[in-house]
């Protein structure tokens, strides 16, 4: 693979980082991914994502795709968690 990009993110909350790890590891392996593939990672309290791809815009594509689904991750917990305090 030609290309990298490594995204680290300070997560406190250990369920929220375990939950996150699960779904972008899922993905990671159910998606057949052919310009390239994802490793994802816990480090202490930090979520590791490294994408790799065979040019540029695959790389972009896969990080992005990563991003969108930690952030509707987020967004979807965020609603449980709302709704199970009412």
């Amino acid at each position: 693979m030609d290309h990298k990009v490594t995204t680290e993110i300070h997560i406190e909350d250990k369920q929220l980082l375990q939950t996150l790890f699960q779904a972008v590891r899922m993905e990671s392996q159910a998606s057949e991914i052919k310009r390239g593939h994802i490793v994802v990672e816990i480090e202490e309290n930090k979520l590791i994502v490294t994408t790799y791809g065979k040019d540029l815009v695959a790389t972009r594509g896969l990080t992005n795709s990563i991003m969108r689904l930690l952030k509707t991750s987020i967004d979807v917990l965020k609603v449980i968690d709302e709704s199970e305090s009412d």
